[in-house]
């Protein structure tokens, strides 16, 4: 009986060796928090928050959703310009994801590329635990190029909903309103 308890401690403990050894290979793949994002880096756009809220939104908080907000729109631009959904799904909410994967198929080269210049936006809502937020952006002015012609302009009201979600904001779902050509003189 000994004889087979010693011969199972040498088993498990091979297996625990293999284990250690496997799990301290060295990863191509950086966690997200640590890759640095190159759409957001080059991406600036201005944006004016109102906080219309029964919670009171520190000036921290405040500052984050500005930033997290301009990213959100770099991203959402990206995928407006090549339908690449992959490179913006830690901005998105599982649900959200799941929805442009169904609409959005092949990637393409980009012949319309879209901008977002500025926004206004409405906090109408935000959670005490300052995990949900809902509102309405009520003036997107968007920047339209399409190859071999003028840019154009448009002003959108967009409502969204957006989930805390790690060390950033994501859409949980979004609307556009309204879309109108926009002179921006």
């Amino acid at each position: 009986m000994a004889k087979y308890l010693v011969h199972i401690f040498f088993v498990v403990l091979a297996i625990l060796a293999v284990v250690v050894f496997v799990s301290r290979q060295e990863t191509t793949v950086l966690p997200t928090f640590v890759k640095t994002d190159e759409i957001a880096d080059v991406h600036t756009s201005k944006v004016k928050l109102t906080a219309e809220t029964i919670v009171d939104i520190s000036e921290e908080a405040q500052e984050q959703f500005k930033a997290d907000y301009s990213n959100l729109w770099a991203h959402l631009n990206h995928l407006y310009s090549t339908n690449d959904v992959e490179r913006g799904k830690e901005y998105y909410t599982e649900d959200f994801f799941k929805s442009i994967c169904k609409n959005k198929h092949l990637l393409q080269a980009p012949n319309i590329i879209r901008e977002d210049i500025s926004h206004d936006v409405v906090l109408q809502s935000w959670s005490w635990d300052a995990l949900v937020c809902v509102g309405v952006d009520t003036q997107v002015i968007l920047k339209y190029i399409v190859k071999d012609k003028e840019p154009y302009y448009t002003k959108s009201k967009v409502a969204f909903a957006l989930l805390f979600q790690g060390d950033h904001w994501r859409i949980d779902g979004m609307k556009f309103i309204e879309e109108k050509k926009y002179n921006i003189k």
